[in-house]
């Protein structure tokens, strides 16, 4: 007598999750060892949080001169990642909209830095509930090595995340991945939501009133000294949040809906 059909299925699905469960923590466990050695090497180097100071510097640059660039900067090619890396003398390659969201944190306390974009991105998994298949996926980019750096240098990489996994949830956050203009194609996410077209006019209005700063960042992207690669570097994370997304919880056969 043969086993129905569906039997075998049952039983691959029986170890599914054990199996998708056991294979993220390990990968989680190696993630917890780069962490810790990473953690390690910036604080032996003292750039702990080196990315935050140098956006703090770069906001109180433009509170004291009206601009977050250097004059150098506009008068001939550069290299924006200069050695050593001290953040009062660092080249700002950001647009001059991001002031916005550097300049609060010259007086707010710098846990919020932290806090705020690793919140809204824990919540996005939390209300996915991503399928047993995407656990993996989703441990290994914690392994990935810009994954951890960008976290504890206060890069800006967890707000774009952050932005993105908004984006997908809400629709106009993510406008705010236009802090790295080269991540433009993400910032349409949310362009079906009335919510983005509001946000994008609230945003232009905004951008109007750095007219300025506009220019002289055109002329700061024109001598900007560094290829291609340097952006896509960090796709691997970008993408993290879309595999959340795509393997959000179903019920009734139908997925959850994100709005």
């Amino acid at each position: 007598m043969t086993a129905p059909a569906g039997a075998g299925a049952g039983k691959r699905l029986r170890w599914y999750r054990p199996l998708a469960f056991g294979l993220t923590m390990l990968i989680l466990i190696a993630a917890a060892a780069v962490a810790i050695a990473s953690y390690g090497a910036f604080a032996r180097a003292g750039m702990l949080g080196i990315d935050l100071d140098t956006y703090r510097a770069f906001a109180q640059r433009w509170l004291d001169t009206g601009s977050m660039y250097l004059p150098w900067q506009m008068a001939a090619p550069f290299d924006p990642q200069p050695l050593p890396h001290v953040p009062d003398r660092m080249p700002s390659m950001y647009p001059p909209t991001a002031v916005l969201l550097f300049a609060p944190f010259l007086v707010l306390p710098a846990v919020l830095w932290y806090a705020i974009p690793l919140g809204v991105i824990a919540y996005a998994l939390w209300r996915w509930r991503p399928a047993p298949w995407a656990w993996p996926l989703l441990a290994l980019v914690l392994v990935y090595p810009p994954t951890v750096p960008s976290v504890i240098s206060g890069n800006t990489t967890p707000w774009i995340v952050a932005a993105i996994c908004g984006g997908l949830v809400w629709g106009w956050p993510s406008l705010l991945v236009m802090l790295k203009p080269s991540l433009l194609p993400l910032a349409f996410i949310g362009i079906r939501r009335r919510s983005w077209w509001l946000a994008a006019g609230v945003g232009l209005a905004v951008s109007a009133l750095f007219a300025p700063e506009w220019v002289s960042y055109i002329a700061v992207v024109r001598n900007e000294d560094t290829s291609l690669a340097y952006s896509l570097g960090g796709w691997p994370v970008y993408v993290a949040p879309f595999i959340g997304w795509l393997g959000r919880e179903r019920v009734g056969g139908r997925r959850v809906s994100c709005r």
